[in-house]
């Protein structure tokens, strides 16, 4: 999958290892590397510099960025059968659900090209934990009302 980067990034954490800047294609690894990082650092004019704000709201942040370029790529393909071949092409690389099957990924994927995920936000209040950790809470009802277009 295609990701946009600033700057050159990594994370000695999770493997991440994004050598230039720009819009860089992850394998497997490296996309999966992307989405776990909790210690994200970006090399900005030769120095090493760590993600500031709260760790694992930028791996959320991060999670989204590479859910909309699958979406993205979902959406430029043609037809169910593109898409299928895509799809093969990227399954070595995929963790799905044990009771997920490949055509059911492609399906869903068929009917996700639809949605604009910049344009679906996801009601949440942020609090922190008695243990000190910042975290974000679904909004409920309001949250249903955004993830009944998925189900």
């Amino acid at each position: 999958i295609d990701i946009f980067f600033e700057h050159p990034a990594f994370d000695l954490a999770s493997g991440l290892d994004v050598k230039e800047a720009g819009l860089v294609h992850l394998d497997g690894t490296q996309a999966l590397a992307y989405v776990r990082s909790r210690h994200y650092a970006e090399v900005i004019d030769g120095e090493v510099v760590l993600e500031g704000g709260l760790p694992d709201v930028n791996r959320v942040e991060r999670q989204q960025a590479f859910l909309r370029a699958v979406m993205a790529k979902a959406a430029d393909q043609r037809s169910p059968f593109a898409l299928a071949s895509a799809a093969e092409k990227m399954s070595d690389g995929l963790r799905i659900d044990d009771d997920m099957t490949l055509w059911d990924g492609i399906r869903f994927a068929w009917d996700m090209r639809r949605i604009d995920a910049v344009s679906v936000p996801l009601p949440v209040t942020p609090r922190t934990t008695s243990g000190g950790a910042a975290v974000l809470d679904l909004d409920q009802p309001a949250a249903d009302e955004v993830l009944d277009q998925f189900r």
